[in-house]
């Protein structure tokens, strides 16, 4: 989900929801694991939508 807070500004959550038989057994591997995954692909969409935003912040003021 992507949430405006404000013109300059958004909040992105998510989350990942698991079901089944064997989720007692594998909760604390997965949950590591998806959490590790969570911020790298945070951190890359960080990056990447700072980016965008420098290089829309230099073509508006020229």
């Amino acid at each position: 989900m992507i949430e405006p807070l404000a013109s300059d500004r958004v909040r992105f959550i998510q989350q990942e929801s698991f079901h089944g038989l064997l989720l007692p057994l594998l909760a604390r591997r997965l949950n590591i694991d998806v959490h590790q995954g969570f911020e790298a692909m945070n951190q890359t969409l960080k990056t990447k939508a700072e980016r965008i935003a420098q290089i829309r912040t230099n073509q508006f003021s020229k």
